[in-house]
């Protein structure tokens, strides 16, 4: 196993930095991996372990610490949760990213962060050293960043006389202990400011210049500045806790530039200058003189979306802007020069348009409720007392409030000022209103949601907010999703849509464990039900299917009605827990009627047991209908997949002649219940669609005829010949094509979307049910990138280089469309070669106006402003990537009409987008 990680032992202090993406515009993880590569910074402390951030470090050289929250702690005292989070999050990871440390929690004991103490958390970190020791042979280390509110100072702030509080000393000692044994360091958060204001000290005593008139003897140590007192305390309390070895190392330390008392970028950039080079001195402190000190500088960028426990200041601790530009001069190197760090590349600006209060005070109720709704939306924090706006007038407050909400809901589009209504009282400028210190910003376009959980996928996608809309304009009322990360839960507060999440096969095992369940269940649905409508809880994707995967995942019944007795406990009894199944867990061969369907021997008793449980719960039963891969696996007539009755081939079961095969494999689930004793149980269809493209039979002309006929059949009403006059209601598969799927059926997989990636419709479809002939509404906000395509020059002078550059560019991009059946597969070999070319390009995001190195191709490719599409064949140009998703393995889908079984649709908003799945 070779597996990089930190090791510091003799090295120089580093300058690392934390990271952290809690706002509501934020640069996209490879931005800001650039920006650390451009800035020397080799050290990273990161809080949302999301794939595509994990996946921007990728032999970037630099270290990467991370960890769980303590929103998580309860879950992980499971040690199969441990093991998973490890392989996930470690051993996946372990060729192509250097690990530092793993922390666990976050201030667990602080009395300033929180009311509520973690007490489990020292249970969690050996937990976690225990595996990491299985897995890694001890070379990655487990701690817990503490604030320095967990050591107790005298009123005479003397280091030698701290210690840890009497209300968690048996605790830290217990901790600090197991750091000395596991060689491990103690990470603790420190910040001089906050330090000397709530202590009513002098404002200077916080800085490292020597200006204070404030200082503490202590013993023969006189102590000029907080930094030194402070870590000398804690150095005094490892000691007095037989643990004055441990390592002490700063997991958090900086200077916030608004909203309290010596908040500004003049004194960010005073304390800086003298405490880098401190650092990078190695000179140490009195009491542990001469010795590095490992520091990560809190923060990268603002955050205005972080929680506010200890003060607004806490939004302002960013070294750079939002934007990626950096607020103030500061070496980050260490050597104290006067310049500014580099600034961010690539970052994409919303226009130039600010929203203010038109001055219409004829009621001033309305004007009050209206600034303190743009408030809750968005950041204030600059108004309140200590803040650089704090000083404005009453009406120049309302058009900052007003337009910190019109940039954070993304100032609508450029025709429409929506957003700058604010009943009644706001007006879009062209102007800049900002007034002397106090900046009326205009945000960056939102590029990524973050996630405090996992990631899937790459390339480009529509944001959340996007895709919501698209929801709300078609009429969507239910979602399944596959990612139930924070960002795409908040994105559907309030909305009024119905949304079905779950739990995929690769974590079924963790679900086992009833506390695990809970903490999934208080996590996902408890956490956000006062703003939201929660439909069902699926436990895995065709868990059972042949088609699917090669392994059976056996264990999803045991999760279900795991999941389902949690719920029970938890009075959530009207959220039901079923599993997501494809067809093929019956047993139908070539002529089976309805009627001879069964689960198949190998599933069945499995099946019989899951069926029961779903009729003893009053739970539906998810099963998933794809029409054109049964017709074309049976070697059946295509007609037979659509519901217009053009087919020749019928299935005659009793006084019933079957003309179309969604009506015959539903009935065939029906009369496997039936058999199991369950033909009560609800069938919901849990995906049902028709592909555009690499297959036979996969185009826009017959997904449009498929849903020509499909949608006002499922809005009848009518039912099936087994289940007449009953409602079905149905998730469309998809929202938009996923060009990262996985292609276990085919490339067609590629390919379900109802939209393209950016939010463009392939083809007609009234998702009403009507059957009108219409396009369904466009995603609006939708940014592309420019019209420039890459291709293969002609140069063949070297063919196997050629056709290697192909295969290159096809295995980091999706060339589905080449394949047999694919509507470039007629492309000759030089054209398939540059629409392989293109797509990686647009894949890689083009790389930049005046450079082409994505389209260098060892000298073959060429950049040119023309489109080389050819026939029905498109040469794409794709959006500018607004979105990386985040999953805990988890997913996620738009929910049909569950009132009356009206339609919603199944689909999913891509690797490009969020995987929508829309009912």
């Amino acid at each position: 196993m070779v597996l990089w990680s930190y090791n510091h032992s003799g090295a120089d202090a580093y300058i690392g930095i934390n990271w952290g993406r809690l706002s509501s515009q934020r640069l996209i993880p490879s931005m800001v991996v650039d920006l650390l590569l451009q800035n020397q910074i080799e050290n990273v402390r990161i809080f949302q372990q999301s794939n595509n951030v994990l996946e921007a470090f990728y032999d970037s050289g630099i270290t990467v610490t991370l960890g769980l929250t303590n929103s998580l702690l309860d879950r992980y005292m499971n040690v199969s949760a441990v093991q998973w989070w490890v392989d996930e999050k470690i051993l996946k990871y372990e060729n192509v990213v250097k690990i530092g440390y793993v922390t666990i929690g976050r201030h667990p004991f602080s009395l300033r962060f929180s009311d509520k103490m973690y007490m489990n958390v020292v249970d969690v970190v050996m937990k976690m050293q225990t595996e990491l020791n299985n897995k890694t042979g001890s070379v990655i280390k487990a701690t817990t960043p503490h604030y320095i509110d967990c050591v107790n100072l005298t009123s005479t702030f003397k280091p030698s006389d701290a210690d840890f509080r009497d209300d968690i000393k048996g605790k830290m000692v217990e901790y600090v202990r197991f750091l000395r044994e596991n060689d491990s360091p103690f990470l603790v958060a420190l910040y001089p400011l906050d330090f000397v204001n709530v202590n009513g000290l002098d404002l200077e005593f916080a800085f490292m210049d020597g200006v204070s008139n404030f200082s503490v003897q202590d013993i023969n140590v006189t102590y000029t500045n907080a930094f030194e007192l402070l870590y000398d305390a804690l150095h005094w309390s490892l000691y007095k806790a037989n643990a004055g070895d441990v390592t002490i190392v700063i997991g958090g330390i900086g200077w916030p530039t608004d909203s309290c008392r010596g908040a500004s970028t003049e004194n960010a950039e005073r304390f800086y200058r003298t405490f880098l080079p401190y650092i990078a001195s190695g000179r140490g402190t009195p009491m542990r003189p001469n010795q590095n000190i490992d520091v990560f500088l809190n923060t990268l960028s603002d955050e205005n979306q972080m929680l506010v426990q200890t003060g607004l200041f806490q939004r302002h601790w960013g070294i750079y802007k939002f934007n990626g530009e950096p607020k103030y001069k500061i070496d980050l190197s260490g050597k104290g020069r006067d310049i500014y760090p580099s600034t961010a590349k690539g970052v994409i600006q919303m226009p130039n348009r600010w929203c203010v209060f038109n001055k219409n005070n004829e009621d001033p109720g309305l004007v009050e409720t209206m600034r303190l709704m743009a408030c809750n939306v968005s950041d204030c924090s600059s108004l309140e007392e200590g803040g650089s706006c704090s000083n404005l007038r009453y009406d120049d407050k309302v058009s900052y409030a007003f337009n910190r909400y019109f940039q954070t809901m993304g100032q609508a589009s450029e025709l429409s000022n929506e957003k700058c209504d604010l009943g009644g009282l706001g007006k879009v400028v062209s102007y800049n209103p900002s007034i002397g210190t106090c900046n009326f910003p205009v945000e960056i376009l939102s590029a990524e949601s973050a996630v405090e959980g996992e990631t899937f996928g790459g390339g480009e996608r529509l944001s959340t907010s996007t895709g919501l809309l698209a929801l709300n304009i078609n009429g969507i009322h239910h979602v399944r999703i596959f990612q139930q990360v924070d960002n795409v839960l908040e994105a559907f507060y309030d909305s009024g849509i119905n949304v079905t999440l779950g739990i995929s096969n690769s974590i079924l095992d963790n679900y086992l464990n009833e506390t695990t369940a809970r903490g999934w269940i208080e996590e996902k649905i408890i956490r956000y039900e006062n703003r939201m409508q929660f439909g069902f809880v699926t436990i895995g994707n065709d868990p059972f299917s042949t088609s699917f995967s090669y392994k059976i995942y056996g264990n999803a019944v045991d999760v279900a009605i795991n999941m389902q007795r949690q719920l029970d406990e938890r009075d959530r009894s009207y959220i039901k827990a079923t599993i997501p199944h494809y067809t093929d867990i019956l047993d139908l061969k070539n002529g089976s009627k309805p009627s001879e369907a069964d689960f198949r021997p190998a599933i069945k008793d499995k099946m019989v047991r899951y069926a029961h449980h779903l009729r003893d719960n009053n739970a539906p039963f998810f099963l998933s209908i794809f029409p054109i891969h049964y017709v074309s696996n049976k070697s059946l007539d295509l007609d037979f997949a659509f519901m217009d009755n053009r087919s020749s081939y019928s299935v005659k079961d009793n006084n019933v002649t079957y003309t179309n095969l969604f009506e015959y494999l539903y009935d065939s689930c029906h009369w496997a219940l039936a058999k199991a004793n369950a033909s009560s149980v609800k069938i919901i269809v849990a995906a049902v669609g028709w592909p555009t493209d690499s297959y036979p039979g996969a185009t826009v002309e017959n997904a449009q005829r498929f849903y020509k006929t499909f949608l006002p059949y499922i809005a009848s009403g009518r039912g099936t010949p087994m289940r007449p006059n009953q409602r079905i209601d149905v998730f469309l598969n998809n929202l938009s094509d996923k060009n990262r799927m996985f292609l276990n059926l085919g490339s067609f997989q590629r390919h379900w979307g109802i939209y393209k990636f950016n939010g463009e419709p392939k083809f007609m479809v009234d998702l009403s049910g009507q059957g009108r002939d219409i396009y369904p509404s466009n995603g609006k906000g939708v940014i592309h990138m420019p019209n420039r395509w890459c291709v293969f020059n002609g140069n063949i002078d070297d063919p196997r280089k050629v056709e290697a550059m192909r295969k290159m560019a096809c295995n980091e991009s999706d060339c589905s469309s080449l394949d047999m059946g694919g509507s470039c597969s007629h492309l000759d070999y030089e054209k398939q070669v540059s629409y392989a070319f293109n797509r990686y390009f647009q894949t890689k995001g083009q790389a930049s106006q005046t450079s082409n190195d994505k389209c260098d191709f060892d000298g073959l490719g060429k950049v040119v402003p023309d489109d080389p599409s050819d026939g029905l064949c498109s040469f794409p140009v794709e959006i500018l990537s607004a979105e990386h998703i985040i999953t805990e393995g988890e997913m996620f889908v738009i929910g049909g009409a569950m009132l009356h079984g009206r339609i919603s649709a199944s689909a999913v908003l891509s690797a490009l987008t969020l995987l929508w799945m829309i009912l």
